[in-house]
Protein backbone atom coordinates (compact mmCIF):
# COMPACT_ATOMS: atom_id res chain seq x y z
CA UNK A 1 0.00 0.00 0.00
CA UNK A 2 1.40 3.34 -0.97
CA UNK A 3 1.15 5.46 2.18
CA UNK A 4 1.85 8.68 0.30
CA UNK A 5 -1.12 8.37 -2.04
CA UNK A 6 -4.48 10.08 -1.54
CA UNK A 7 -6.33 6.76 -1.17
CA UNK A 8 -3.60 5.37 1.07
CA UNK A 9 -4.17 8.27 3.49
CA UNK A 10 -7.95 7.82 3.29
CA UNK A 11 -7.61 4.13 4.11
CA UNK A 12 -5.21 4.74 7.01
CA UNK A 13 -7.55 7.41 8.44
CA UNK A 14 -10.56 5.09 8.16
CA UNK A 15 -8.69 2.26 9.90
CA UNK A 16 -7.69 4.58 12.77
CA UNK A 17 -11.16 6.16 13.04
CA UNK A 18 -12.85 2.75 13.28
CA UNK A 19 -10.35 1.53 15.91
CA UNK A 20 -9.14 -1.24 13.63
CA UNK A 21 -5.67 -2.74 13.41
CA UNK A 22 -3.52 -3.50 10.38
CA UNK A 23 -1.68 -6.54 11.70
CA UNK A 24 0.34 -7.50 8.64
CA UNK A 25 3.57 -5.48 8.57
CA UNK A 26 5.35 -7.54 5.88
CA UNK A 27 5.73 -6.90 2.18
CA UNK A 28 3.51 -9.31 0.29
CA UNK A 29 4.68 -8.55 -3.25
CA UNK A 30 8.40 -8.80 -3.79
CA UNK A 31 10.11 -8.41 -7.15
CA UNK A 32 13.72 -7.79 -8.15
CA UNK A 33 13.06 -4.04 -8.36
CA UNK A 34 10.53 -3.38 -5.61
CA UNK A 35 8.71 -4.60 -2.57
CA UNK A 36 5.23 -3.54 -1.56
CA UNK A 37 2.45 -4.42 0.82
CA UNK A 38 -0.54 -5.12 -1.41
CA UNK A 39 -2.50 -7.29 1.03
CA UNK A 40 -3.95 -5.81 4.17
CA UNK A 41 -5.20 -7.72 7.17
CA UNK A 42 -7.46 -5.31 9.02
CA UNK A 43 -9.22 -6.52 12.13
CA UNK A 44 -10.73 -5.38 15.40
CA UNK A 45 -8.86 -8.22 17.15
CA UNK A 46 -5.12 -7.47 17.21
CA UNK A 47 -4.39 -10.92 18.63
CA UNK A 48 -5.49 -12.60 15.40
CA UNK A 49 -2.90 -15.19 14.40
CA UNK A 50 -1.47 -14.92 10.90
CA UNK A 51 1.58 -16.00 8.95
CA UNK A 52 3.21 -14.63 5.80
CA UNK A 53 5.36 -17.07 3.82
CA UNK A 54 8.00 -14.91 2.20
CA UNK A 55 9.29 -17.45 -0.32
CA UNK A 56 6.79 -17.55 -3.16
CA UNK A 57 7.35 -20.39 -5.62
CA UNK A 58 5.40 -19.49 -8.76
CA UNK A 59 4.55 -15.81 -8.54
CA UNK A 60 5.89 -12.57 -7.16
CA UNK A 61 3.22 -12.64 -4.47
CA UNK A 62 3.70 -13.98 -0.95
CA UNK A 63 1.27 -16.43 0.57
CA UNK A 64 -0.81 -15.19 3.49
CA UNK A 65 -2.50 -17.62 5.80
CA UNK A 66 -4.84 -16.76 8.66
CA UNK A 67 -5.50 -19.03 11.62
CA UNK A 68 -8.81 -17.99 13.12
CA UNK A 69 -9.69 -19.63 16.40
CA UNK A 70 -13.06 -21.36 16.14
CA UNK A 71 -14.94 -20.84 19.36
CA UNK A 72 -17.70 -23.20 18.36
CA UNK A 73 -21.31 -22.48 19.07
CA UNK A 74 -21.86 -19.79 21.63
CA UNK A 75 -24.72 -19.89 24.05
CA UNK A 76 -27.63 -17.85 22.72
CA UNK A 77 -29.41 -16.06 25.51
CA UNK A 78 -33.03 -15.05 25.26
CA UNK A 79 -34.66 -11.82 26.27
CA UNK A 80 -38.31 -10.90 26.54
CA UNK A 81 -39.36 -7.64 24.92
CA UNK A 82 -42.78 -6.07 24.55
CA UNK A 83 -43.96 -5.10 21.10
CA UNK A 84 -45.43 -1.59 21.39
CA UNK A 85 -45.50 -0.86 17.67
CA UNK A 86 -49.31 -0.89 17.49
CA UNK A 87 -49.93 0.11 21.11
CA UNK A 88 -53.02 2.28 21.59
CA UNK A 89 -52.90 3.93 24.98
CA UNK A 90 -56.60 4.93 24.92
CA UNK A 91 -57.76 1.34 24.34
CA UNK A 92 -55.32 0.15 26.99
CA UNK A 93 -56.63 2.70 29.48
CA UNK A 94 -60.26 1.77 28.74
CA UNK A 95 -59.52 -1.94 29.21
CA UNK A 96 -57.72 -1.19 32.47
CA UNK A 97 -60.72 0.81 33.72
CA UNK A 98 -63.00 -2.08 32.76
CA UNK A 99 -61.15 -4.50 35.04
CA UNK A 100 -63.48 -5.83 37.69
CA UNK A 101 -61.54 -4.86 40.77
CA UNK A 102 -63.96 -6.59 43.12
CA UNK A 103 -65.27 -5.71 46.51
CA UNK A 104 -62.91 -4.29 49.05
CA UNK A 105 -64.54 -6.12 51.96
CA UNK A 106 -62.49 -9.19 51.02
CA UNK A 107 -58.82 -9.70 51.79
CA UNK A 108 -56.85 -6.81 50.29
CA UNK A 109 -53.95 -9.07 49.28
CA UNK A 110 -56.24 -11.38 47.30
CA UNK A 111 -57.87 -8.43 45.51
CA UNK A 112 -54.47 -6.89 44.73
CA UNK A 113 -53.26 -10.20 43.27
CA UNK A 114 -56.40 -10.45 41.10
CA UNK A 115 -55.95 -6.88 39.88
CA UNK A 116 -52.29 -7.52 39.02
CA UNK A 117 -53.28 -10.66 37.07
CA UNK A 118 -55.89 -8.62 35.20
CA UNK A 119 -53.37 -5.88 34.47
CA UNK A 120 -50.89 -8.42 33.02
CA UNK A 121 -53.67 -9.89 30.90
CA UNK A 122 -54.58 -6.48 29.47
CA UNK A 123 -50.92 -5.61 28.96
CA UNK A 124 -50.27 -8.89 27.12
CA UNK A 125 -53.24 -8.19 24.87
CA UNK A 126 -52.14 -4.65 23.94
CA UNK A 127 -48.36 -5.13 23.99
CA UNK A 128 -47.55 -8.81 23.49
CA UNK A 129 -44.23 -10.22 24.66
CA UNK A 130 -41.70 -11.37 22.08
CA UNK A 131 -38.74 -13.58 22.90
CA UNK A 132 -35.59 -12.76 20.96
CA UNK A 133 -32.22 -14.52 20.90
CA UNK A 134 -29.06 -12.58 21.73
CA UNK A 135 -25.71 -13.88 20.56
CA UNK A 136 -22.87 -12.91 22.88
CA UNK A 137 -20.15 -10.91 21.17
CA UNK A 138 -18.11 -9.55 24.07
CA UNK A 139 -15.49 -12.32 24.03
CA UNK A 140 -12.71 -10.24 22.46
CA UNK A 141 -13.45 -6.98 24.23
CA UNK A 142 -10.85 -5.80 26.71
CA UNK A 143 -13.48 -4.01 28.80
CA UNK A 144 -15.66 -7.11 29.26
CA UNK A 145 -14.46 -8.95 32.33
CA UNK A 146 -16.10 -11.80 34.23
CA UNK A 147 -17.77 -9.42 36.70
CA UNK A 148 -19.38 -7.39 33.90
CA UNK A 149 -20.53 -10.58 32.15
CA UNK A 150 -22.18 -11.82 35.36
CA UNK A 151 -23.91 -8.47 35.85
CA UNK A 152 -25.15 -8.55 32.25
CA UNK A 153 -26.56 -12.07 32.73
CA UNK A 154 -28.25 -10.99 35.96
CA UNK A 155 -29.72 -7.92 34.26
CA UNK A 156 -31.08 -9.89 31.30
Amino acid sequence: MCKNSYYGHKLIDAVKRLALYQINQHFTRITNKSSSMIDLIVTNDPSLKYKVQLTPKFTDHSIISLNIKDEGKREIRTRKLRCVKNFNEHDFENDMRALNFGRMDRDVDIEADRWIEGMWSVLNEHAPENIIGIKPNQNNKDWCCENISLNMKERD
